[in-house]
C-alpha cells in the first residue's frame, strides 16, 4: 500500500526521534563530560524536502548549556525525544537567524519547510573552543560518530538541494566522505576564505557559502552571496 504524505512524514519523525535517542545514549554513556550537550534536528522533517541546510555545529552560550542540563537532559531522561515543531531559523530572532532570513527573502516558504542539521552534533561556542577544550582522544571519536549519523540523516531524508553554510562545513562533508562531492566549482571568491561553491551529490545540487557570521563579509559580498543563492534556488 502506498503511504500518504502525512504517513511518510509521521514515520520519518518517529525515525528521527529514535535517532535522537541513539545520540543521547551515546552522549550519556561516553561523553557526558561535554555538558554543552548536543542537538540533532532544528525543526520538523519531511521526506525529500526542497532544501536541506547544513552548518558546522550547534552554538553554545551560557543559557544553552544551562538549558541543556536543566531542561533538555531531564526531558531526554524521561524518554521525550520530540522533534521541534518549528524551523529554528524561522523561530529565532538571533543574529545568525536574521542573516539567514535575509538570504531567504522571496524564499520564506522554502526556509520554513527546510530540514536543518549540523555536521557536528555537539555544541561549542566555536570551533576553537571545540578543539581546545576537548582532547583528541574524545574529540575525534565524537566527530566520527557525528559524521556517521549525519550521513545516515542525509541518505534517509533525500533532499532535492543542499545549502552548506561555511567552507569549514563543506570541507568536513567532503574530506570525511559524508556525502560524495562531485562537479565542484568556485563561482566567486573574496577575501581569504570568502568563496561561493557549487557541487553535486549524485543528482542533488549543492551550494556552499561563507559562514554568515563572518565579520569580513561586506554588504557588496553579501549581495553576491544572495544573488548566487537566488540563481541556485531558481534552477
Amino acid at each position: 500500500m502506498v503511504q500518504t504524505d502525512e504517513e511518510r512524514k509521521a514515520n520519518l519523525t518517529q525515525w528521527a526521534e529514535n535517532l535522537t535517542k541513539d545520540v543521547f545514549l551515546e552522549w550519556e554513556t561516553k561523553y557526558s563530560f561535554w555538558q554543552q550537550g548536543f542537538k540533532v534536528f532544528y525543526g520538523p522533517l519531511a521526506p525529500e524536502p526542497e532544501l536541506m541546510i547544513i552548518s558546522l555545529n550547534p552554538g553554545r552560550s551560557h543559557d544553552t548549556e544551562k538549558n541543556f542540563m536543566n531542561e533538555t537532559y531531564p526531558a531526554y531522561k524521561k524518554g521525550n525525544f520530540l522533534i521541534p515543531l518549528e524551523n529554528g531559523y524561522v523561530k529565532s530572532n538571533g543574529k545568525i537567524a536574521n542573516k539567514i532570513k535575509y538570504l531567504f527573502q522571496d524564499y520564506e516558504n522554502i526556509l520554513e519547510n527546510s530540514v536543518v542539521i549540523t555536521v557536528l552534533l555537539f555544541r561549542s561556542k566555536n570551533i576553537r573552543e571545540w578543539k581546545k577544550e576537548n582532547p583528541k582522544n574524545t574529540r575525534l571519536p565524537m566527530e566520527d560518530y557525528a559524521y556517521d549519523k549525519v550521513k545516515t540523516i542525509i541518505t534517509k531524508i533525500k533532499p532535492k538541494k543542499i545549502l552548506v553554510i561555511g567552507m569549514g562545513t563543506f570541507k568536513r562533508l567532503k574530506d570525511n566522505n559524508i556525502i560524495p562531492i562531485t562537479n565542484e566549482e568556485i563561482l566567486d571568491s573574496f577575501g581569504t576564505v570568502g568563496k561561493i561553491k557549487m557541487a553535486k551529490m549524485n543528482q542533488t545540487s549543492i551550494i556552499a557559502i561563507p559562514h554568515l557570521s563572518g565579520a569580513f563579509i561586506s554588504n557588496e559580498n553579501k549581495n553576491k552571496i544572495k544573488k548566487s543563492f537566488k540563481k541556485f534556488m531558481d534552477k
